[in-house]
């Protein structure tokens, strides 16, 4: 790729983060195989990625010291150390975002998106991606270097792809980086490592239930992740139209 060409793009994705770090994008777009899916804020719950140190059993006391959190229904892990917490009526998801986002306990913290079919999209901190061939690996360096990501897995042989973490305690969304990617023209895709997409309110209020790995499974108890009945997506789908007196015991 043409040097100038490639500062060019540069210059402008360190604008685009910067401007990023202000507002948060009520509407996202979602760049996957099949084509561009429009995604918006859900308002009823959030991701959160505490600091390693920061005790799994001071997780309830969290909720209840933010206000806007529902104390009354307890977080349940997600995958890659994220946790997620419900949210009271009538709260700005970004306001509260920015509260939280300041606590010392917490790295990242994150909105829910849903598509039009009602899925819901939680978020991560990975990275999905391909550059183009054209890329070169001190480019990849200086591209990630301004979008505060590390690379963790890849590039596998074959398919070229790379799962990217973000490192720093950054303002964007894994979804929002992405797209940054996505749009600069320098990757084949870039997509969020989304765990799932699933119907909203799929997830039952046991506290118990991040002990429950046979329902969904993020490696909590040691095992595998992934390695579940994928539960919580067949109780999404009865509560689709499709999935109306369908009972999954």
């Amino acid at each position: 790729m043409n040097t100038l060409k490639f500062l060019s793009i540069l210059v402008t994705l360190v604008a685009i983060s910067l401007a990023t770090s202000f507002q948060l994008a009520w509407g996202q777009n979602y760049y996957y195989g099949l084509g561009v899916q429009h995604l918006t804020i859900v308002d009823s719950i959030i991701t959160i990625k505490f600091d390693p140190s920061f005790p799994e059993e001071n997780y309830g006391d969290f909720a209840n010291e933010i206000e806007a959190l529902n104390e009354g229904v307890a977080p349940h892990a997600m995958f890659m150390g994220f946790e997620v917490f419900h949210v009271n009526p009538g709260h700005d998801i970004e306001s509260l975002l920015t509260v939280i986002r300041s606590e010392p306990e917490v790295i990242l913290a994150y909105p829910a998106y849903k598509d039009t079919g009602g899925f819901v999209f939680k978020l991560n901190d990975r990275i999905v991606t391909r550059y183009n061939d054209s890329v070169t690996t001190s480019q990849m360096d200086s591209i990630q270097s301004v979008l505060g990501l590390e690379l963790i897995e890849g590039p596998y042989d074959g398919i070229e792809m790379r799962v990217l973490r973000i490192a720093s305690q950054s303002p964007a969304t894994s979804l929002e980086v992405a797209n940054m990617l996505y749009e600069s023209g320098l990757v084949r895709y870039s997509l969020p490592d989304f765990p799932n997409a699933l119907f909203h309110n799929q997830a039952p209020n046991d506290p118990l239930y991040r002990y429950q790995y046979h329902f969904y499974n993020d490696g909590q108890m040691g095992g595998k992740a992934g390695i579940d009945i994928d539960a919580e997506r067949a109780w999404g789908i009865t509560q689709s139209i499709e999935g109306r007196n369908i009972c999954v015991s």
